[in-house]
């Protein structure tokens, strides 16, 4: 199963632990938001990685392999959604949305940014026909955040 794989399952598991309302199509690919709970708004992602490194990645924009300067900006600057609730591990985090990327936009020298090199994944965009194959992201640690009471809440996919 290819990472891009693994997020979607994650994200439907989470729907339906929590018994939220799928977004529609439209609401997922371009406003970022993939369920709803009551009237807010809900995009879900899945950091496994952050289990082992501690840090959380927000994808800031997507490169064209072919010409590198061919870039757009990605769901951490388009995402419509009121809360970003995060998987790690059995854990979900939940972020306001707007006062994460506040928070982020501020401090962003902080942080480490990183460029998906991973050539399997790489060609696994290729293959499914992407434009942007590659991204850059940028790196905060999770403690960090939770030392400056930006998780509003914690949840149990237990």
């Amino acid at each position: 199963m290819n990472e891009n794989d693994k997020g979607l399952k994650a994200e439907d598991e989470l729907i339906e632990h929590f018994k939220l309302t799928p977004s529609t199509q439209h609401d997922n690919i371009h406003n970022d938001i993939d369920a709803w709970k009551g009237r807010k708004s809900i995009s879900i992602k899945s950091q496994q990685l952050a289990e082992k490194t501690g840090n959380l990645s927000f994808e800031l924009k997507l490169i064209n392999h072919k010409n590198p300067l061919d870039q757009m900006k990605s769901w951490f600057y388009t995402s419509q959604a009121d809360e970003y609730w995060i998987i790690v591990g059995k854990t979900v985090y939940v972020f306001d949305a707007q006062v994460l990327k506040a928070f982020i936009l501020e401090n962003m020298w902080m942080w480490r940014k990183t460029k998906l090199t991973n050539q399997a994944l790489i060609d696994e965009n290729i293959k499914a026909g992407r434009k942007y194959t590659q991204s850059e992201s940028i790196l905060v640690g999770l403690e960090g955040l939770k030392k400056k009471g930006l998780i509003e809440r914690r949840l149990s996919l237990d």
